[in-house]
Formats: structure tokens, sequence, C-alpha cells
């Protein structure tokens, strides 16, 4: 719950949609550390397109809303983030061929207590990958974003407000 103070360590984890899920927030972080690197998070992808171990890959969706968000950053919350994927997929990875995907957001980061994101890649979301909105104390380090390959169908912000 946001204000709750503890410990959390995600590593080596695959968070991942299998079909549209248009209002979908993939991973969302509200929790503060206990003490300086209490809470974190690394080596772990964050995917929107399926894959075979979903159960159904999406392949073929014009303007196919995939989700909403793939990583939320709240007010509340603080971490350490390194080697991070946050990829919309832009082709199959269990089968031949194309994708025609797209997700809204890549990460959005609101916390105003200190947040570090070191070695991350955000790709293919269609209105941004890193968006910072009244934060503080955050620092960015070796990143990487790719817009999406679609561009400019459909344009960007149409469908997405």
């Amino acid at each position: 719950m946001p204000g709750e103070t503890g410990f959390a360590e995600v590593s080596d984890m695959l968070f991942e949609t299998g079909e549209a899920l248009p209002g979908a927030i993939l991973v969302e972080f509200n929790l503060k550390p206990a003490y300086q690197g209490a809470v974190g998070m690394w080596d772990s992808v964050v995917r929107t397109g399926g894959a075979a171990s979903t159960g159904k890959v999406v392949t073929d969706c014009d303007a196919c809303k995939a989700a909403f968000m793939m990583v939320h950053i709240t007010k509340a919350g603080s971490a350490y983030f390194e080697n991070l994927w946050l990829w919309t997929a832009d082709h199959a990875i269990d089968q031949a061929g194309g994708q025609s995907i797209a997700t809204g957001r890549g990460l959005l980061v609101e916390s105003t207590d200190p947040t570090w994101l070191v070695a991350l890649g955000v790709e293919h979301n269609a209105l941004y990958a890193y968006n910072v909105v009244n934060a503080k104390n955050v620092f960015f380090g070796l990143v990487q974003v790719e817009s999406p390959y679609w561009q400019p169908y459909p344009p960007a912000p149409a469908g997405w407000r």
C-alpha cells in the first residue's frame, strides 16, 4: 500500500502480457525502503506482446493496445533498479514474423525519495520511454531507448489520451 515502509528484492523475473490489456500497469512500486538499498529490482524483463509461455502470442492486432504502462514508480515509492529491459515486442520470440502491437508508456517516475535507475533499456512505447514527473533525487545512468518501429501509424498520441 502507498506509504508503507519495508523490504523487497525482485531479481531475475519476467513480467509479461499474453494478450491486449489496454489498462494494465505491469509493475508498480509504492514501497519506501526501510533503509537505503532495502527495495530494489534488477536483472529482470518487463515485456508486452506475449510469448509461447503465456499461452497466447499477440502477432497482429493493428493499433493494438498491449498495455497502458510498463513500470510506474509512485510518489510513495523509492528503490534501486539495475539491468532492466522494458520491451514492447516488435517481433515474436517464439515464432517467425513481425508484430503490430503498442504499449502506451514505458517508465514513469514520480518518486521524491532517492531512486537509482542504472542500465535500463526501454523500447517501442507509443507516448514515451522515460517520463519523470514532479520527482526529486532521481539518478539515471547507462540508459537506452528505441522508438516504435511502426511510426507514424498509428500516429501518437492517437488512441492513447
